[in-house]
């Protein structure tokens, strides 16, 4: 059999590469490009020349559970179609993210060891864009959207490319510790740390030290700390609702001596209005997708706190565990909290001690990133979870049998 050209070799370590400033300028093309590349491992598998992996089964038991239960709750949905159409594209961001990973586990070791180090070159790069978009008065992406940064939210369009780097730097990190290569993760996470930094993309900042404290917890204390995280975060998931009811509820934060900055305090606010409307139908929630259109939503809110001002429900509440019980009530609930639960376990299965150890921090930091940021339902954001499992694969052996 002839060798592929080395620059086919390299085709796909460019265009990793080259997706960079893409992203900075709209994160949304990480959908696409998940179900791009969805089709083609389908298209190879069914074809023959590509081998996959068998996925999890507990951790697609869950998946499923989460599918059925969206699409039945189009039955009480305000919007039915809608709700429909958002257990649909679930559907496929699920089923394009499985072929992914499972695809990703089986590649040779070179391949892994290229795409890793592409991977790694496509973090810099982003983290590069963010620090020029920062430090120009007058940045390439600033000119191009002609929105000037707001007092509120600054550069608000870096937070979504910051996030991915992110992810992706802990993702890469676990890919090098399980080649054997601890130096080059720990630049790797340093790098995403400093984009979420220079970006001012507190909530990412956040994300890395948590991220940072599980793995080093983890490293000290595997067994215990393991254990213990994925009981904390289901307890978390499960009593969310709870928290706007008592210390963070708006009047306690505005009584508090606490600054908080104007985007934390209109999450207050959003959070607080999202466990009204959990109480009022706490068993089977508002329907998939009904944040949109929940009673209330689009009043403005009322900042004691920051002084800010903003609507009680900005499409989405800004918190996975709200989110889910919002729409999805008691049952969707305790379903995401037994994924983020078993996604812990997991993680600490994932071979040797330090590769274990930054598998519990990336699950970590992308617990806290959707705890404060993101729709649960994102597309996009979904679609950078699942390339950043494929990518914390590159360093497993080809003889795996489980995916998450």
């Amino acid at each position: 059999m002839t060798a592929p050209a080395p620059w086919r070799r390299w085709a796909v370590a460019g265009a990793i590469v080259a997706t960079a400033p893409v992203i900075v300028i709209s994160h949304l093309v990480l959908a696409p490009i998940l179900a791009v590349l969805g089709v083609v491992v389908l298209a190879a598998a069914w074809r023959g020349p590509v081998q996959l992996a068998r996925p999890d089964p507990v951790a697609v038991a869950l998946l499923g559970m989460l599918i059925v239960w969206a699409a039945i709750s189009a039955a009480w949905a305000s919007d039915s179609s809608d709700a429909l159409r958002g257990a649909l594209k679930l559907t496929g961001t699920t089923v394009a993210g499985l072929l992914i990973v499972a695809a990703a586990a089986t590649l040779s070791d070179a391949t892994k060891r290229r795409l890793t180090a592409a991977v790694a070159i496509f973090v810099a790069l982003l983290v590069v864009i963010i620090i020029a978009e920062v430090t120009l008065a007058e940045g390439f992406d600033i000119n191009l959207r002609r929105a000037p940064p707001t007092a509120v939210s600054g550069l608000f369009w870096l937070n979504r490319p910051a996030a991915v780097a992110c992810v992706m730097a802990w993702a890469v990190a676990v890919a090098f510790a399980r080649q054997g290569f601890p130096w080059s993760a720990g630049v790797t996470l340093a790098a995403g740390t400093l984009g979420a930094t220079v970006g001012g993309y507190t909530t990412g900042l956040l994300a890395m030290v948590s991220g940072f404290g599980v793995a080093v917890a983890t490293w000290l204390f595997p067994r215990s700390m393991r254990l213990a995280i994925a009981g904390l975060s289901i307890v978390f998931v499960v009593a969310a609702p709870l928290l706007s009811k008592g210390p963070l509820h708006p009047d306690a934060v505005a009584q508090s001596e606490i600054a908080f900055p104007p985007s934390v305090a209109h999450r207050i606010y959003i959070w607080a209005f999202t466990s009204d409307r959990i109480a009022e139908r706490p068993w089977l929630g508002w329907g998939m997708n009904g944040a949109r259109t929940v009673p209330g939503g689009d009043a403005p809110i009322v900042d004691n706190i920051s002084r800010g001002a903003g609507e009680t429900m900005p499409s989405h509440p800004h918190n996975m565990a709200l989110h889910a019980w919002l729409e999805l009530g008691a049952p969707g609930a305790v379903i995401i909290a037994l994924l983020i639960g078993y996604a812990f376990l997991s993680a600490g299965r994932a071979g040797d001690r330090l590769s274990a150890s930054l598998t519990l921090g990336a699950v970590a930091c992308v617990v806290v990133l959707a705890a404060s940021s993101f729709s649960l339902w994102s597309s996009s954001w979904l679609a950078s979870l699942w390339l950043a499992v494929a990518v914390s694969r590159f360093g497993v052996a080809t003889s795996i049998r489980h995916i998450v």
